[in-house]
Parts: C-alpha cells; structure tokens; sequence
C-alpha cells in the first residue's frame, strides 16, 4: 500500500492536464500503476485514488447495508467518479465539472492523505486551514492518535 505524504503544487495547463508530483508517483505501487479514480469529496476539494486502493475502497463500500444513507453516498461517490491514467509525461487530466466543484483553475495543491491523494485549489486549502484553530486541531488529533494501534 502506497505512503502518500507530503504537499506539493503544480500548474494546469489549458486542457486541464497537472502532471503528479514525482515524489508521489515514485510511492505508488506497482499495483497502482498509472490508473487513478477521482472523485469529490466534502470538503470541496477532490480525492485522487491509485488503482489499488480504490478497488479496496469499493470492496469495503459494497459491504455497507442497503440504507437510504448509503445509498445516496454510494450515488453521489460513483456516479461522480472518473477514471484518469497518467500519461507519457506524467499528467492527469481533470474534468472542468471536478475543477470547478474544487475551484481549481491555474494551480493545484497535492496533498498526501496516506493511501490517497487530496486534489485543492490552493485558495480553497488555505481557507480550510484557517478555519482549523489550533486547538480544534489539537482536540482532533489527540482523539485520533489515541485510536490507533500500531503493531
């Protein structure tokens, strides 16, 4: 499973395409390849999955009960998922409707969220980040941390 760590921001070009920062390509899996799945998340930005984890991810979300709820996140999840592969120099191409849920225009901020990637607009990450006080963060991470069992 691939480590995905770290910020980086690279430029769009005019068709959308951003090339994956190499720092992160050289993480991924084999299994990963070059096959990602994009879809929006809540937060206003957009999550970009390698190969492998998605295919886990959706294991685990076809296991959930058939309720109302889950329902309506399975349609929002699939129903708005693409998938992208990199090319021969290393970009994605983002759709204009998941650039303009996310705001992204000029620039994008990977950032590393462990198994996958968070695609922001760097206006809409620092916003989210403001809006994070310290101690808010703190109360957060400390009830994380305290879940978490390392073997």
């Amino acid at each position: 499973m691939a480590e995905l760590i770290g910020q980086y921001q690279n430029a769009v070009d005019n068709k959308g395409r951003v090339c994956l920062p190499a720092k992160m390509r050289k993480s991924l899996t084999p299994e990963a390849a070059a096959s990602f799945t994009i879809v929006p998340s809540q937060e206003r930005c957009l999550f970009l999955y390698p190969a492998d984890y998605w295919a886990k991810f959706v294991a685990a979300l076809n296991k959930t009960k058939n309720t109302e709820d889950n329902r309506k996140v399975k349609r929002k999840i699939f129903g708005s998922a693409e998938k992208v592969e990199l090319d021969n120099q290393n970009r994605i191409s983002i759709s204009s409707q998941h650039a303009a849920y996310a705001g992204i225009s000029d620039e994008v901020l990977f950032v590393g969220n462990g198994r996958y990637i968070e695609l922001w607009s760097p206006e809409n990450y620092a916003a989210e980040d403001e809006q994070l006080a310290p101690e808010e963060f703190a109360k957060i991470y400390e009830s994380i941390i305290s879940e978490i069992e390392i073997e």
